[in-house]
């Protein structure tokens, strides 16, 4: 155990967006910052602020969710979108 090093990863409270269309939802999320989730119909789908590097663009990110939780990519259906960060911390190795 004096070699572990340990990292621990809090999401802080989700904050559900109000937004009326798919324009003013994007004004509302930080890529690389924000994780999302979004939620439809008993389905949900998120993305861990990590994973917006192996994306091109917001666009990729709210096409991906919506199909997975099977509404419409321009949002027309209104699901619900809400936004977390993380908060992590390291602890190194006693012994390296």
């Amino acid at each position: 155990y004096l070699h572990v090093s340990i990292q621990v990863s809090l999401l802080t409270p989700l904050k559900e967006l109000d937004y009326q269309d798919i324009n003013s939802l994007l004004t509302q999320i930080t890529p690389h910052t924000d994780g999302l989730i979004m939620s439809y119909k008993g389905r949900e789908s998120y993305i861990f602020p990590d994973a917006w590097s192996k994306k091109k663009n917001i666009n990729d990110v709210l096409t991906q969710l919506s199909d997975a939780v099977k509404t419409g990519s321009s949002l027309q259906d209104h699901p619900k979108v809400s936004i977390f960060q993380i908060q992590s911390a390291k602890d190194k190795p006693i012994l390296c």
